[in-house]
């Protein structure tokens, strides 16, 4: 079922589970050790994936790595080294491998890989179809809420739709996806997507969903002297952000993407995080999956647009003199493209 190449070294025959925050190493004489990582409700992070190796003893350095998941590998591909598994192919080689036959260990095997190919049919029809038009929001699509919340599934598909969203917007951002900070996660009750980059090697600017929340925000980098908490911090950021990214709080991509919103009270009102964010929000009425993709792609654009512009002018707007104008990279006007510093 897993090629496990050949390792005359190799003496002992064991599984283990849970050692070294590993799910599973399993060791056959003659064979190189198989080392197994198992999401199959969670989110599979390359970072992860990566400090797993990095933590390998040197007896394991050399074994054969296996993601099994019912998601699809983390954006930007597998880190070196490691080889993704579903649980649908898992599922299907387990039913080939051990047809039905009168032996009862054969057979539990053999249901086994049934139950893995119906998880994994399951997380089909949970997920993003691929029509844009599709609400991105689960009750918007899905029939039997209470049932999911019931057999305790209700995250896993809200984490496998965010999880997907991500996947897209990356594709979205094409060659450029790299120069950001891109992840999702689940708090609340809520997917939390994000995305970020670094201006000035000091704040860490962009943009969050989580739920119907659209936030635009800035992050305090952990050595800089605005984190922390209390009052004096927390005004020491504000005053931060409205002196130097006020300009960055431009909603005006919802417009252009047709984007209800509802609620406008307060809008103007920063919003914290202890110890270290600033934002503010709108609230979206039923977006669609391809109005995200577009809204997430082209606010990081812009943003990745500042990060190359330089250092921010009075309107909190990089100088963009000589450069081309903002519309280029995100669609759309700007305070960039009408501050004088950029004509």
């Amino acid at each position: 079922m897993l090629s496990l190449r050949p390792d005359p070294s190799q003496k002992e025959t064991s599984v283990e589970r849970e050692r070294r925050h590993l799910d599973l190493i399993v060791k056959l004489s003659g064979r190189r050790s198989l080392v197994i990582e198992n999401k199959l409700f969670d989110f599979p992070r390359a970072q992860q994936l990566i400090d797993y190796k990095q933590g390998l003893p040197p007896a394991l350095r050399e074994s054969s790595l296996v993601l099994l998941s019912l998601m699809d590998p983390p954006t930007g591909g597998m880190p070196a080294g490691w080889e993704h598994l579903s649980y649908g192919e898992l599922g299907r080689r387990l039913m080939n491998r051990f047809a039905s036959t009168a032996d009862f260990s054969r057979q539990l095997m053999e249901h086994w890989g049934q139950l893995c190919v119906l998880l994994q049919e399951l997380a089909g029809a949970l997920g993003l179809r691929d029509d844009p038009r599709e609400r991105f929001d689960l009750s918007s699509v899905v029939v039997g809420i209470q049932e999911l919340e019931e057999a305790r599934l209700r995250p896993f598909a809200v984490k496998l739709r965010a999880h997907q969203l991500l996947h897209r917007i990356t594709d979205a951002l094409g060659s450029d996806a790299g120069r950001f900070a891109l992840a999702s996660g689940y708090t609340n009750g809520s997917a939390l997507l994000e995305g970020f980059v670094t201006l000035n090697d000091e704040d860490e600017v962009g943009w969050q969903l989580q739920g119907n929340q659209w936030r635009l925000a800035v992050r305090m980098r952990k050595d800089t002297p605005l984190y922390g908490r209390g009052e004096a911090l927390r005004k020491g950021r504000e005053d931060r952000v409205r002196q130097r990214y006020i300009g960055h709080m431009d909603f005006s991509l919802l417009d252009e993407w047709g984007l209800t919103t509802a609620g406008g009270e307060g809008r103007r009102k920063f919003l914290h995080f202890a110890p270290d964010f600033v934002y503010q929000r709108r609230i979206l009425v039923d977006p669609t999956v391809g109005q995200l993709v577009e809204l997430a792609a082209r606010t990081s654009r812009r943003r990745g647009y500042l990060l190359r512009s330089g250092t921010p002018t009075s309107c909190g707007q990089p100088c963009t003199r000589g450069m081309p104008p903002i519309r280029a990279f995100v669609g759309i006007g700007s305070a960039a493209t009408a501050c004088s510093t950029s004509r």
